[in-house]
């Protein structure tokens, strides 16, 4: 049975532990067209095999981090989380999972057509959120993790704008503000690492507050359609924040 890539999805969920604090996390797979549901080889999208890097970070590499749920419509990608992640208490159902009285907090890697409704529902569940970017795919879609966000300010929601967190990154922008290099005009750059999900723990079992906010997560969406317009108009395109 062929797939379509809305449906082909798969989510894992973790449980993370940093001091008293556990962390439910969502991973899913976003199958190609022509990835068959009974085969357990195929072309994979490259945004699984990122999350599963995620995946691993969680259960592998990030301190006092345990990997302990997983959740999926695709019986072997629940297989993949028992045998490669070590995962025992599996899920077919997101809210499900979200009843779980144990859980504290809910990381979101998934699909971005998704990010906003499940934001919302973690966060009126109680729990403590982390989502990768986009925020949405709407500016419409932002306005309600918006207010899901606004409803909770008890509850760190943390934005994953990974290289915000990368030294790297720290450096060569002191470089730019020297001078040294003179001006950028683009810039392109790739990574995957554990240093957002570290922040977001950190954040977590501190109690504190991440730097980026649910309204940065609007306004690079804001950013990303102006661009398009601007590109497909050939005209500069004023953006309004509010």
């Amino acid at each position: 049975m062929l797939l379509p890539a809305r449906e082909g999805i798969h989510a894992v969920l973790s449980n993370m532990r940093q001091n008293s604090s556990k962390c439910d996390y969502i991973i899913r797979k976003v199958y190609t067209e022509d990835i068959h549901h009974e085969k357990s080889k195929g072309r994979y999208c490259r945004s699984w095999e990122i999350r599963k890097v995620h995946a691993r970070n969680l259960a592998f590499k990030i301190p006092n981090a345990e990997l302990t749920a997983a959740c999926s419509i695709v019986p072997a990608e629940l297989e993949y989380a028992r045998e490669e992640l070590g995962v025992t208490d599996v899920y077919e159902d997101y809210r499900e999972m979200l009843a779980r009285a144990d859980i504290d907090a809910v990381a979101i890697v998934t699909t971005s057509g998704e990010h906003c409704w499940q934001i919302a529902a973690a966060l009126d569940a109680g729990k403590h959120v982390f989502t990768d970017k986009p925020l949405g795919v709407t500016v419409e879609e932002c306005r309600l993790a918006e207010a899901a966000v606004e409803r909770h300010p008890e509850s760190v929601f943390f934005l994953g704008f990974m290289r915000r967190y990368d030294p790297s990154y720290a450096y060569a922008k002191k470089k730019i503000e020297e001078g040294v290099i003179g001006t950028p005009y683009m810039v392109k750059a790739a990574g995957i690492d554990l240093l957002e999900m570290q922040e977001f723990v950190d954040c977590v079992a501190d109690g504190k507050k991440p730097e980026v906010t649910v309204y940065d997560g609007t306004k690079s969406t804001q950013i990303g359609f102006a661009t398009t317009q601007a590109w497909k108009t050939g005209s500069i395109v004023k953006i309004e924040y509010n």
